[in-house]
């Protein structure tokens, strides 16, 4: 999994909107959300890991927040957060 963390810096390199690019990772234990931290890279893009879905700790450093207030582009209201997790961003 180190290996797959450390592809996303060079593959949005490029990107002139890196710095609000999230990776979201839901882990199913504490144990391998500590591990997580051990191997990410410090962002942009950031790496944010949960347990519950609901709390996001930056990785590796350990920042919490709530999903909402991540760092992100302002949102199009027409497209619901459902369609935009787990999938690039697409102009229409």
């Amino acid at each position: 999994m180190g290996d797959k963390l450390r592809r996303y810096p060079p593959a949005l390199a490029n990107d002139n909107k890196r710095e609000f690019a999230n990776v979201l990772l839901l882990c199913a234990s504490a144990t391998r959300l500590v591990n997580l931290a051990r191997q990410a890279p410090a962002g942009p893009p950031w790496f944010w890991g949960t347990v519950d879905a609901q709390r996001y700790r930056l990785l590796p450093r350990g920042e919490e927040r709530l999903f909402d207030v991540l760092p992100a582009l302002p949102r199009d209201p027409q497209r619901s957060v459902e369609l935009c997790i787990g999938k690039r961003w697409r102009q229409r």
